[in-house]
């Protein structure tokens, strides 16, 4: 069989459920090197960009649960996901290359937590159902858990928040 045939045979990749709830003007999507305004309804997938200008806001719903809410001159790079599985709920990967991110990602009754894996400059943090504000620019990296628990990884050193209204903070250059 040619490698075309072979390729064309293969199931192609589930889209993100990755949806776009509200936009506050200016808002792109980048996909493939190629920018578009964003609208709501749009859909999110795999490798994009949506980027806010300022006074900018986009809000994004993740498989019909949780909430991604981006803050003025804000880009968020969607690495990929896995949809629910046995009992667990799905799970999100992304990036917020600078600016502002609130996640809402608590559980509803009778519905697995989503997790949610976010690079934060130089932290990674690991969010299954919590309720979070993340900011990242020049000077550094913050991380504020509003509710629920998070793990975070700088480098080797590993913790957790839990509870309601911590905070951890990473300067440039430590």
């Amino acid at each position: 069989m040619a490698l075309p045939a072979l390729l064309s045979a293969l199931p192609a990749a589930a889209p993100i459920p990755l949806e776009v709830i509200r936009v506050t003007a200016p808002v792109e999507l980048r996909t493939q090197g190629l920018s578009s305004s964003i609208q709501p309804h749009n859909s999110v997938d795999e490798g994009d960009r949506v980027v806010t200008g300022r006074n900018g806001r986009a809000s994004l719903q993740f498989a019909q649960q949780s909430m991604i809410t981006l803050g003025e001159n804000s880009e968020l790079y969607i690495h990929s996901a896995d949809p629910p599985d046995a009992g667990q709920g799905a799970v999100m990967r992304m990036q917020l290359t600078h600016g502002d991110l609130l996640l809402d990602a608590r559980s509803t009754e009778n519905v697995p937590p989503q997790d949610f894996r976010i690079n934060l400059g130089s932290l990674t943090v690991r969010v299954l159902g919590g309720y979070v504000w993340a900011t990242t620019d020049d000077s550094g990296e913050t991380l504020c858990l509003l509710e629920g628990a998070a793990e975070i990884t700088n480098g080797d050193t590993k913790h957790r928040l839990d509870g309601d209204r911590k905070r951890t903070r990473r300067n440039a250059g430590h």
